[in-house]
């Protein structure tokens, strides 16, 4: 039995089947079953809890042999709560109830220093989980094609202005969630994977220019582009800190995918573990429809 936590996230949703089809059991839990109907339709067993009630998440592990986080409350704003605090009771009560494998999908460039507070929480919850006695894989997603991509994908499909952070110019190695969830049913099968951090990234590395570029191309027709500076996002990001949290947070990520290191080579982890990596046109393409 694999238990899901954020089953209602990009790569959750993903996960699900895929272990399905595989064989596993799965218990999904959310604090939305509503949600997941989809999930309920395959065979996945839903539990309804939350990481912010412990006492939930003992029943949700019992009989559990691995458990997989892919929680994130960005959206929520609740990171403290929910993605530092939530992740660590997850991992006690899987500890308490025996469970043999943790496998926790962080963030690239997860760090104790990072000026970001989401990649700082991440950071303490790899601490954490790797100070436990459960077996454990940590995986270190790039910027998700379905996240970033698509924001500018819907402003070109709709001929609307297309606002581009910094110059447009940083080489980002955008992942697809299908790619998160494949490498997270190889850590939860392949031994080679155990008590490692690996960070994972797409097939290629692109720039913001050239993902506005494609879903230009695949549209046929050109956007207007409005160029918001690095100096502008970090004046942004400050100004909002004073009495919007998740609107400060997000012009600080957009400083960061626009002036950071988001490059990944993923040829030795692709020679070792063989996945099929999705290329951007192929999630533009259901964008566009």
């Amino acid at each position: 039995m694999v238990l899901i936590a954020g089953a209602s996230s990009k790569p959750g949703q993903r996960l699900i089947p895929m272990l399905i089809q595989k064989g596993y059991r799965v218990r999904a839990l959310t604090r939305h079953p509503n949600n997941l109907d989809f999930a309920r339709s395959l065979g996945a067993k839903i539990f309804e809890g939350d990481l912010r009630q412990p006492e939930t998440l003992l029943r949700a592990c019992d009989g559990v042999e691995a458990v997989v986080s892919t929680v994130t409350a960005i959206g929520d704003n609740l990171l403290q709560e929910v993605d530092q605090a939530g992740n660590h009771s997850l991992m006690e009560a899987a500890q308490r109830s025996g469970v043999s494998h943790f496998v926790f999908v962080s963030i690239y460039g997860a760090a104790q220093n990072h000026p970001v507070d989401l990649f700082r929480i991440k950071h303490k919850v790899e601490e954490y989980i790797q100070s436990s006695r459960i077996t454990y894989t940590i995986l270190r997603p790039a910027a998700f094609m379905e996240t970033w991509c698509a924001r500018i994908g819907e402003l070109v499909v709709s001929g609307k202005r297309v606002t581009v952070w910094g110059n447009g110019k940083n080489p980002i190695s955008f992942i697809a969630a299908e790619d998160v969830a494949r490498f997270i049913v190889i850590a939860l099968e392949d031994s080679r994977l155990s008590n490692k951090t690996l960070a994972i990234g797409g097939p290629q590395n692109l720039t913001l220019d050239e993902v506005v570029d494609l879903y230009e191309r695949m549209m046929r027709r050109k956007s207007i582009r409005r160029y918001v500076s690095t100096a502008q996002l970090r004046l942004m990001s400050r100004f909002y800190s004073m009495f919007d949290e998740a609107k400060s947070r997000f012009f600080e990520m957009s400083y960061e995918l626009a002036a950071s290191n988001w490059r990944v080579d993923m040829s030795e982890t692709l020679r070792q573990y063989p996945v099929n990596l999705t290329c951007l046109q192929d999630v533009a393409t259901s964008t566009i429809k």
